[in-house]
């Protein structure tokens, strides 16, 4: 199985470097191959330099670029168009999941084209927690939705059901419209 890493990046210099390099050197039994998609969303940092530094290092690596930001669910949507692998993997830059946690999710693409994680140990604070726990529980409730943590920054899914689904939102809300009307 080949997999595009689509990464939505705004303001990343601290921890990017350590981010990229860590995808591209961890090997996952039944992945024989993964592109890296970085996506600049208008970062005002050293992002872009860094970037465009790593792109040169790692032929497996492409840059897209948003000269603004212009919101998570674009990432998603420019990640998904520039994705040359029939899967893909769209992972928040930040350091809070690793490309080994890929390795479980394999196990379902013989069946489903939309596997979600959800963080078992998430790196906020007890108010943050509580406000994220709330929320998935509405919208669960409220979109009838099987997701333990909606807005899980680690998917994985089939690029082209990704394209064929019509209006997605270029704001955080791509979790939620993503999970209700996947294919």
């Amino acid at each position: 199985m080949n997999i595009s890493v689509i990464l939505p990046i705004y303001n990343e210099e601290a921890g990017i470097e350590e981010m990229i390099r860590s995808i591209a050197k961890t090997k996952i039994p039944g992945v024989t191959d993964l592109e890296i998609v970085a996506v600049d969303d208008g970062s005002c940092d050293s992002t872009p330099q860094i970037l465009n530094r790593l792109s040169h290092a790692y032929k497996n690596m492409r840059v897209v670029t948003h000269s603004l930001n212009r919101g998570y669910g674009a990432t998603l949507k420019s990640g998904a168009h520039a994705a040359t692998y029939d899967w893909i993997l769209f992972m928040d830059a930040d350091m809070q999941f690793h490309i080994k946690s890929l390795k479980p999710f394999l196990q379902y693409t013989a069946n489903f084209d939309y596997v979600v994680g959800y963080r078992k140990d998430r790196a906020d604070n007890a108010r943050r927690k509580f406000i994220s726990f709330i929320y998935n529980r509405i919208v669960r409730l409220m979109f009838g939705l099987p997701i333990r943590d909606v807005d899980c920054a680690f998917k994985l899914m089939k690029r082209d059901s990704v394209r064929r689904i019509k209006g997605l939102p270029n704001s955080f809300f791509v979790s939620e419209y993503l999970s209700k009307n996947f294919p």
